[in-house]
């Protein structure tokens, strides 16, 4: 069957990547958008209230978009010698977080983070996958809400 269905995109006489079966141009945009996640190192788990970036370019001054299970947003890093400025802005949806799990280059060795907006106690974790911060509570965004931390 599996040859039949891919028999009807001849690439000499059809677009290969239009199969109409997958959602017409899907199987493309999926592909790209994986590149995409790679290039933002994003990592998200939902469940576990687990999200996380280890941009691949420009990480001392990145900012690109995410999606989650419930909603989507923008993610910035900003690095000022020993200080790394971290934005996460919800735009549409919400999200909930229990741990974030940020890059900040190698001038940030003992970070203490502070947190504003949110009024909850951040413990800061040094790991082999970066530096977690994990949330005494969980953190429910909503549409508009934005969460800013500073790394020194």
């Amino acid at each position: 069957m599996h040859d039949r269905i891919h028999d009807r995109y001849d690439e000499a006489k059809l677009n290969p990547w239009n199969e109409v079966e997958c959602g017409s141009h899907y199987a493309r945009a999926m592909a790209s958008y994986g590149a995409y996640l790679a290039a933002c190192g994003y990592t998200y788990d939902g469940p576990r209230g687990m999200m996380g970036f280890d941009p691949r370019i420009s990480p001392a001054s990145f900012k690109a978009a995410f999606t989650a299970a419930e909603g989507w947003g923008s993610y910035a890093q900003q690095q000022n010698g020993t200080t790394m400025e971290v934005d996460l802005a919800l735009k549409w949806g919400k999200l909930r977080i229990k741990t974030l799990t940020v890059h900040p280059g190698a001038s940030v060795s003992n970070a203490k983070a502070s947190v504003s907006s949110q009024e909850k106690p951040v413990q800061v974790r040094f790991t082999p996958c970066g530096v977690e911060l994990v949330f005494a509570e969980d953190l429910h965004l909503a549409a508009g809400d934005e969460l800013h931390i500073t790394l020194k």
